[in-house]
């Protein structure tokens, strides 16, 4: 998908972490998107929430089977993000 290509980010804010978060493109094509439309990625805060419920209706990628969303095995387990 980027082999070649331009890729092109633009920052869009922060998260509650005060992480940087981007949007990257390929011409028109979000590349967040796509990862979590094949899933092969999860929403992050409600960013790609469309493609996250289309990925699981279709079972792409991670939704082929069972896993633990990694926020939830992190709330479970007591781990908090730390920068």
């Amino acid at each position: 998908r980027i082999e070649a290509a331009i890729v092109r980010c633009r920052l869009e804010g922060r998260d509650r972490y005060r992480r940087h978060l981007a949007r990257c493109r390929v011409g028109d094509d979000d590349l967040g998107a796509a990862l979590v439309r094949s899933g092969f990625a999860l929403s992050y805060e409600g960013g790609y929430d469309r493609e996250e419920g289309r990925a699981r209706a279709d079972k792409a990628g991670l939704w082929a089977g069972t896993f633990t969303d990694p926020a939830e095995w992190r709330r479970e387990h007591g781990i908090g993000y730390r920068s």
